[in-house]
This record gives C-alpha cells, structure tokens and sequence, in this order.
C-alpha cells in the first residue's frame, strides 16, 4: 500500500504526462510554459478562464464542466505569481477529474491528497527540474538545494502557512530526486 506522499507523488506525475500530452513541454527543458504555451493547456483540457476581480481573497476556483467547458474564474486583484501558479493548479484538477462541484483555490483543506497534489503538478512546471538540476550542480549537499528551491517556491507561495511551504518544497525535492521530473 502506497503511504499518502507515494500517492501524491504518483498522482503528479501522472498528470505533468496528461499534460504533456496537450503541451510536449510542460514541466520539461523549457519550462516554466510561455504564455501562449500555458493558453493551448488550458484549452487543450476543456478549460474557459475569466479573469476578474473577486469580492473575496480568493485567487481562483474552477466549476463544473458546463457548455463543454470547466470554467476556470482566476482573480484580477491576485498577484500575477500567485495567478500564474493558480492557472497550473487548477489543470490539474481537471486532469485529475476532481471537478464534479466548485474547487476553490483558497487557505483552507490545503493538506487534502487533491491539494497536495494540483500544488505539486503547479510547481512541477514553475520550479523546473532543469533548474534544480542546475542547482544541485556538483555535489551541492541536498539540504542547500531544498533550501534554494524553498525559495524559488515563496516566489509563488508568500502567504502559504509554513508547513504548506515545508510539506510541498519537500514533495518538489522528492518528484525530482525520486521520479526525474
């Protein structure tokens, strides 16, 4: 039996595949995706985004498939970092067939398997592996490179609690350490 972390870690990787099947580079030797690579994602898995401001701290939330598409609704007064991870995160839920109701990106069920895991498929892409493999470099000790990609992680996370940030900087070291993505 898998423990919850294999699980997540399993789960990701599944979906950076699903994804690669829609953008070949998504979390590869050229990522983060370009903007208009991160538009044929978001497209080529049924999503419809809209970009406005909320009335709430809200960064984004993703409905229920309606007229053949999973609206994506992303909040304007959310800081571009933390709209670009928002993005990523909600394909992932849409990969993963999480979306029978409302799925907010919020502070609240962070830890939740589905959670850690659309976190996870996020930071694939915008903490790329090619980068910590640059970092890693030589015989750089791990602990300095988990170090490093904790802060390339609060790039996308500045409000998270600290054990988000520790649980998923964790899981980034481990998908590629472990499973080369």
């Amino acid at each position: 039996m898998l423990s919850d972390e294999e699980r997540v870690l399993a789960e990701a990787v599944r979906l950076v595949e699903a994804a690669r099947a829609v953008v070949p580079d998504y979390a590869g030797t050229y990522a983060p995706l370009r903007t208009d690579q991160l538009s044929d994602l978001l497209r080529g898995t049924g999503c419809h985004v809209e970009v406005f401001p909320f009335r709430s701290d809200t960064i984004a939330m993703t409905l229920p498939r309606c007229a053949n598409a999973y609206p994506v609704l992303v909040n304007r007064n959310a800081e571009r970092t933390d709209r670009l991870f928002a993005f990523r995160h909600e394909v992932a839920h849409v990969l993963a067939g999480d979306v029978e109701e409302a799925v907010f990106l919020s502070d609240d069920g962070y830890m939740a398997l589905p959670e850690r895991v659309a976190d996870l498929f996020a930071l694939a892409d915008l903490v790329p592996g090619w980068w910590i493999a640059d970092v890693r470099k030589g015989q750089t000790p791990w602990r300095r490179v988990k170090a490093e990609v904790a802060l390339a992680v609060a790039e996308y996370a500045e409000v998270w609690p600290p054990d988000r940030l520790v649980d998923r900087v964790g899981l980034r070291v481990k998908l590629f350490r472990e499973r080369a993505v």
